[in-house]
C-alpha cells in the first residue's frame, strides 16, 4: 500500500473490503450529536493513511444523505478545506472535492459554489486548485460549463501534473453530458491546452 502512494503515507495495512466493513459497523454507532466534520479531524490525525479514507468515506455518506445533514455549513467548509490541504493528494482530493464539497456548496444556504471556486483556483496550494476543477465531476446536466471552463482556464499555463490531468478528467465527464460543448471548449484552446489535458478530455468528443 505503501509503495503504491510513493511511499509517502504509512499503512496498517487493512485492505479495502475489511476497512468497509468495519466503517459500516463504526458509523452505525454514531449519534445524532457527533459533528461528521469533527471526527473527520479527529480521523485526519492519525499516523495511518486507513484512517484518512474512513473520514473521506464518512463525510461521502454524511452528505449523500436525501435527508440535508444538519451541520453549520461554515464550519463544515472550514475543515474541508484544512482537510484538502493537509496530508494532500489525489486519494483524497479527488472524493472530498467532488463528493463532499459540491454538495456542501450547493446545498446549503450562504454556501456560494462560484466564489468557493474562484477562491481555490486562485491560491497557491495545488490541491485546492484541482478540488476547484474537480467539484463539479459528478454534477452531470447540473454543471456549469461555463464555470469549469473558466476555473481551467485560470490554470491551463499550470506545468503540475496533477491541474493538467484533473482537468482533462472533469472535461472527459462533462463531454458524457454535452459532447459539443466540450469539443467546441478543445477546438477553441487547442494550442493551449496540455496534452495531457486535451488527450484525457477527448476521449468522448
Amino acid at each position: 500500500m505503501s509503495a503504491y502512494m510513493r511511499d509517502q503515507f504509512t499503512y496498517y495495512g487493512v485492505d479495502s473490503p475489511t476497512r468497509k466493513q468495519i466503517e459500516r459497523t463504526c458509523f452505525a454507532e454514531l449519534t445524532s450529536d457527533v459533528d461528521p466534520f469533527d471526527l473527520a479531524r479527529v480521523l485526519w490525525k492519525d499516523l495511518h493513511r486507513e484512517c484518512v479514507y474512513v473520514a473521506c468515506e464518512l463525510l461521502r455518506r454524511t452528505m449523500s444523505r436525501k435527508k440535508q445533514p444538519m451541520i453549520d455549513p461554515q464550519h463544515a467548509l472550514s475543515t474541508l478545506e484544512h482537510l484538502i490541504v493537509t496530508k494532500s493528494w489525489w486519494d483524497t482530493i479527488d472524493t472530498l472535492s467532488p463528493n463532499t464539497a459540491y454538495p456542501l456548496l450547493t446545498r446549503y444556504p450562504g454556501m456560494d459554489l462560484h466564489a468557493t471556486a474562484r477562491r481555490w483556483i486562485n491560491d497557491d496550494n495545488i490541491w485546492l486548485q484541482r478540488s476547484a476543477i474537480l467539484v463539479q465531476l459528478k454534477a452531470k446536466a447540473a454543471t456549469d460549463a461555463d464555470l469549469l471552463f473558466e476555473l481551467i482556464l485560470r490554470r491551463i499555463d499550470s506545468r503540475e501534473f496533477f491541474i493538467r490531468k484533473g482537468a482533462g478528467w472533469a472535461l472527459r465527464e462533462y463531454s458524457k453530458t454535452d459532447p459539443a460543448r466540450v469539443r467546441g471548449f478543445l477546438d477553441a484552446h487547442r494550442d493551449a491546452l496540455s496534452v495531457l489535458t486535451y488527450r484525457e478530455a477527448s476521449k468522448y468528443c
